[in-house]
């Protein structure tokens, strides 16, 4: 009975494991290797193709604007154009106070005379004082010692005093060099032709060196400025190793080129409008960036086809019914293909893709 038991009990065991047997799913690989249906959905082939490395950013269209800085620092004294308004390249937007300049540069005049009168009186007293201390020195007034420390101690100190008002009067040569250009020039034009977009001074105001006094939009030359997703401008750096691109507005294509923008860090492109007028500054555009890519086709795989595993990545060559795993070097990409450098992989070869 027991030797019945026993064998039931085996032969139960076996039957649950054959049956567990057929349950295993077959691997992926021997589906795509034996299943000729399925081999162009799941097998690429490694051929020479020419890549190119595209980029797609998101833009918009924006006028050219030039930003009027101030040379010198002065008064304002009349403003010819307002927000707004129309001007042609070289008009004249506004001019300097010349009368308060002059009246500045006389004030400055007075103060540059006032102190050095001021400071000459005040060496005179240390030199006339030093003159003293060498004469009782000389006739042995005084210890020889002591003159000599009290010579050097005198000399420091009108050394020391005559920097103090050096310093005080270079400011007051630099303000009168402002000023005297600020004189010379007081008119400022018009950089370019366009609308009076930002004004920030006013008659009677006062411009710092450097300042921004107008800006001009000329919404007949239209820039690209790229963003983000964020609608924050990408820098310069975007555009850097690219050879060319294309813009898409409104179902349109139009050829891009790079331009640089003096003063801004920001990503800006040229369009070539010569074919068409209809964009607009505000319009909204895609622009597809290209490198120069491989100039002759290359050895190249559809990037799907490459795994990775950690710094190591490879592939599988079909054939003969087995795949065999063959350790890759990647070079260049685009959307679709990734370039093989180094790895036994030859042109015609079929590689497994999952």
């Amino acid at each position: 009975m027991k030797k019945i038991c026993t064998g039931i009990i085996i032969a139960c065991a076996l039957f649950v494991c054959g049956c567990s047997e057929k349950r295993t799913a077959p691997s992926p690989i021997s589906k795509t290797v034996f299943e000729p249906v399925d081999a162009r959905a799941t097998v690429t082939v490694a051929e020479k193709r020419v890549i190119r490395n595209v980029q797609y950013r998101y833009g918009t269209v924006v006028p050219r604007t030039e930003g009027i800085y101030a040379k010198s620092s002065g008064t304002i004294g009349e403003v010819y154009y307002r927000i707004g308004e129309e001007v042609g390249k070289y008009d004249i937007l506004l001019e300097y106070d010349v009368d308060a300049v002059k009246a500045e540069l006389d004030e400055l005049d007075e103060k540059i005379a006032a102190l050095t009168d001021e400071r000459d009186a005040a060496l005179s007293v240390f030199d006339e004082e030093t003159e003293q201390l060498e004469i009782r020195a000389g006739e042995g007034g005084m210890d020889g010692e002591l003159a000599a420390l009290l010579l050097l101690e005198r000399d420091k100190e009108r050394d020391a005093l005559g920097r103090e008002y050096d310093a005080t009067l270079d400011v007051y040569d630099r303000e009168y060099s402002q000023l005297s250009v600020t004189l010379s020039g007081s008119r400022v034009y018009a950089t370019c032709s366009g609308i009076i977009s930002e004004c920030r001074v006013s008659e009677h105001s006062y411009a710092g060196a450097g300042s921004l006094l107008m800006a001009v939009t000329d919404d007949s030359d239209l820039y690209i400025r790229l963003t983000d997703s964020n609608m924050s401008d990408l820098s310069a750096s975007v555009i850097d190793g690219m050879k060319s691109a294309l813009a898409y507005i409104g179902g349109k294509t139009y050829p891009v080129t790079f331009r640089g923008r003096e003063g801004t860090g920001n990503s800006l492109l040229d369009i070539d409008l010569s074919s068409d007028e209809s964009v607009k500054a505000g319009d909204s555009v895609i622009v597809e960036l290209m490198d120069g890519g491989s100039d002759e086709a290359v050895l190249s795989v559809a990037k799907d086809a490459v795994f990775f595993d950690g710094s190591v990545s490879y592939v599988y060559v079909l054939g003969e019914g087995i795949r065999r795993r063959v350790d890759v070097t990647c070079g260049i990409f685009d959307d679709y293909y990734i370039q093989i450098t180094g790895g036994d992989i030859r042109e015609g070869d079929e590689i497994y893709v999952p």
